[in-house]
């Protein structure tokens, strides 16, 4: 029994630092820590790459923030802070509502940040204009366009969101293996 709970605090502290890290490692490296990114790789000059970090802000390395998300995001990123607490607290406590509870409210979090993303109405007007110009589909999620002379432009999830969701998902594996 013994060894059961002692491995649900591992999990338990390992996902605290991934979900920790997936958000802080922006601030470090911002092609880490970045939730979103896109990348415009145009056919003269050289590949500009925008970074989105977990509270909702986008910019180019070195220059100034823009918030995008607005206080969605900001929400979101804040829920997705206070969760991992929950977790720690509990293995103080010896209960494991709290690991369950930090659970759901990192993955909320999550959702929240996904679902801010997909209602950015720049975004939602240039995939409809990139869509109108090209004839195809495009998600906000991922995807690349050809636009000619105007280069390469490519978006996807980053790897501070993929990092995030593997510090939710080992979260909740500490959490089961929790007494």
């Amino acid at each position: 029994m013994g060894t059961k709970r002692s491995n649900g605090k591992f999990f338990l502290i390992i996902g605290v630092i991934l979900a920790y890290f997936s958000v802080f490692s922006y601030f470090l490296l911002d092609s880490i820590g970045a939730w979103w990114l896109v990348e415009v790789d145009p056919v003269l000059g050289t590949t500009q790459t925008a970074y989105l970090n977990a509270f909702g802000y986008i910019g180019v390395t070195g220059e100034e923030l823009e918030l995008v998300l607005g206080p969605l995001g900001i929400f979101g990123a804040v829920l997705f802070l206070i969760s991992p607490l929950l977790s720690i607290l509990s293995f103080v406590k010896g209960t494991k509502i709290f690991a369950y509870l930090g659970f759901f409210l990192m993955l909320s979090a999550l959702v929240i940040f996904l679902y801010g993303l997909a209602n950015v109405q720049d975004y939602e007007s240039i995939l409809e204009n990139l869509s109108f110009i090209t004839s195809d589909e495009y998600i906000i999620y991922y995807g690349t366009v050809d636009l000619g002379l105007f280069g390469i432009w490519t978006w996807m999830i980053g790897a501070g969101f993929y990092i995030a969701t593997a510090g939710t998902i080992v979260t909740l594996i500490g959490a089961i293996k929790l007494n």
